[in-house]
């Protein structure tokens, strides 16, 4: 097998090797997406951040899945959804707006909702606009400061702490 068989191959069997169940698909908001599931039960739904997709959450699967349906998502422009065009409108409130409708589509809701970073900004989307499908929320390390009241952009703390790392002074383990 030359070096693109190997790929393509990779490409096909490694998620489905890492959560061992096949890639499954749904359109919602009129995009196709890919996710995988596992187990039964109240549904637990995963959202990964802007570097990622569905595989980040592998590691979670099966702990989750002994009493819960888990699922994890990749986003709209996230392998291995086809990306047919470059990104004009890649927004959090797009991508809410596609996990509302992906809720909506598999009728899972309400679900229990798990954001990692940007994951977790367009959860807090959904949570905000949409509670009706929300049972939980929990949101890991999202950049929420601009939705709370009160708060500028950049809250003077995360300003010290990028002060304190840039001069190399910040707390080392």
């Amino acid at each position: 097998m030359n070096l693109k068989g190997v790929l393509v191959s990779l490409l096909f069997f490694v998620p489905s090797a890492v959560f061992g169940q096949r890639i499954k698909h749904v359109n919602a908001n009129g995009v196709d997406f890919a996710y995988v599931e596992k187990g039964r039960g109240v549904p637990i739904l995963l959202v990964h951040g802007s570097l990622s997709d569905f595989s980040m959450w592998s590691a979670q699967m099966d702990a989750l899945a002994r009493n819960h349906r888990v699922i994890a998502l990749s986003r709209r422009y996230h392998w291995p959804n086809l990306l047919k065009e470059e990104p004009k409108d890649y927004t959090p409130q797009l991508h809410a707006n596609d996990l509302v409708s992906f809720i909506r589509a598999l009728k899972i809701e309400p679900v229990h909702l798990v954001g990692q970073s940007y994951g977790g900004l367009i959860c807090a989307f959904v949570a905000k606009d949409h509670p009706e499908l929300i049972r939980t929320l929990t949101l890991i390390e999202p950049p929420i400061f601009s939705l709370l009241p009160g708060h500028p952009e950049r809250p003077p703390f995360i300003t010290a702490a990028l002060n304190l790392f840039a001069k190399g002074k910040a707390m080392r383990p």
